[in-house]
This record gives structure tokens, sequence and C-alpha cells, in this order.
């Protein structure tokens, strides 16, 4: 993957989890050089490491292969790696399928806090575009993201497969273990708002409920839909503004 300079830095490492690179020539490995020069000013800017690693797509869903690779990468920072890149602190801000894989994480690896982007945090939305995605697929054979999204499909089923259970972020929000910023696009048409708002939606209600919970913030973003919400500057600053009240001394 793509990582920034070890001693420019104030102690804080962001894993940066990109999206499907489905629209990057290059695949996983363009995707995430992408993302990496698109977020790396305003968050190594901010005096944060940052780190964009490749994780696998291909004929792999989410929460596979991807899932696995990112926890491996959290726990080897946990064994050592902070202190071989001199880091104290360990935020994930994933987007779109990243956004997603951050979600997953959050339910099983403690770290300083997350940002999860334009994300998919249960399967339903996918029961209902499934023959459009069907359609790119057999457009584009070949296009490692449209086969990542081609194999999440086909492993959510049977409707009660415990895969589609595990992407059920909604009905395990309890489960949550870090603090979480939450940004989506009212117009967002590959992951819907609806998403995040149904997420939202049961927060708030456990909360009535007296239940214990790291804290949730949530930003919508009225007129923008998927692709906007990595482009825009005031949502990058958003990030980072909300990743540096960790930053604050005796915070």
């Amino acid at each position: 993957g793509f990582i920034s300079p070890r001693h420019e830095h104030d102690g804080g490492l962001v894993m940066f989890l990109d999206g499907a690179s489905t629209f990057a020539e290059g695949g996983e490995l363009e995707a995430a050089r992408l993302n990496y020069h698109l977020f790396s000013d305003d968050i190594c800017g901010a005096g944060f490491m940052m780190w964009v690693p490749v994780l696998p797509e291909e004929d792999t869903p989410f929460g596979g292969e991807d899932l696995n690779h990112a926890l491996e990468l959290i726990d080897w920072l946990d064994a050592g790696g902070k202190e071989f890149l001199r880091v104290e602190r360990i935020y994930v801000v994933g987007y779109s399928a990243g956004g997603t894989i951050a979600n997953l994480i959050n339910l099983r690896r403690d770290v300083t806090a997350i940002v999860s982007l334009a994300s998919l945090t249960h399967s339903d939305q996918l029961d209902e575009m499934t023959p459009i995605y069907r359609a790119f697929e057999s457009l584009f054979p070949d296009n490692t993201g449209a086969r990542y999204v081609d194999a999440t499909i086909r492993s959510l089923e049977p409707p009660d497969s415990e895969k589609r259970q595990q992407m059920d972020v909604v009905a395990q929000v309890e489960h949550l273990r870090n603090p979480t910023l939450f940004v989506h696009g009212m117009d967002d048409i590959i992951f819907f708002a609806e998403n995040t708002l149904a997420l939202e939606a049961r927060y708030l209600e456990l909360l009535a409920e007296g239940v214990q919970m790291p804290e949730l913030d949530f930003l919508y973003m009225p007129g923008e839909d998927h692709f906007q919400i990595g482009a825009d500057p005031y949502v990058r600053a958003q990030v980072v503004d909300y990743l540096l009240q960790f930053e604050s001394p005796g915070f």
C-alpha cells in the first residue's frame, strides 16, 4: 500500500480503507494510490501518519479476506507495529466498501476512533440493486471492483445466511466498540443514506433504553452523492477535526 514518512507525525496513525476499485484502471493498487493522494494532504497536514493498505477484492465478498487482512494489520500494530512506526494511537477511516469494512472492524477491535464514509450497514439494499450490479458485472467481467460486489451478493444467499447476519451492523449497534463518525450523502445511489439513517435510529433507540455505548456522531450532506463525499474539502476537514479531538492532551 502507501504510507507516509515515519518521522512526520504527532503519534497518531490513520489507516485509510478505500472503496472498490471499480473505476480505477489499475485495480486495487491504483485505487489505494488515488485515495492516498486525495486524503493525505488533509490527514498528514494535521499531524497524522497515513497508511492506505491494498486489501484484496477480486472474488472475495465484503467482510471476507478484506476484513481478515485489515484485522491482521491492526493486530500487527498492537503486537509491535506501533513501536516500529513510532505511533501511539490507531484510527480507522473507511470510504464506501472500506467504510463497510471499518464498520465490521468496529465490532471486533479497539482503536482510538473510526470514521465511516458512505458505507453499507445492512444488506437489504444489495437485494434491491442486484439486477443493476449483475448487469454491470456482465458488461465488465474482468473488472476487479465489479467482481468484489458480485462475490458479496453471492455470499448473501440464502436469505438467512450467516454472512447476511454478519453484514447487518444496524442489528449489532450495541456491540460497536469505538467512538465513530458516520458521514453520508443524502443523494447517494450506490449505498443509500438509509443505511446510516437506520443505524442512527437504532443507536438513539438503544440510548433511550439506557444501553451504554461509545459515542456515535452523524453527518449528512444534502445534495451530495456517493462520489462527492470523498472529493468534498468540507467533508475531509470534518473528518480531520473529528480525529483531532482525540489528539488533545488529556483526552
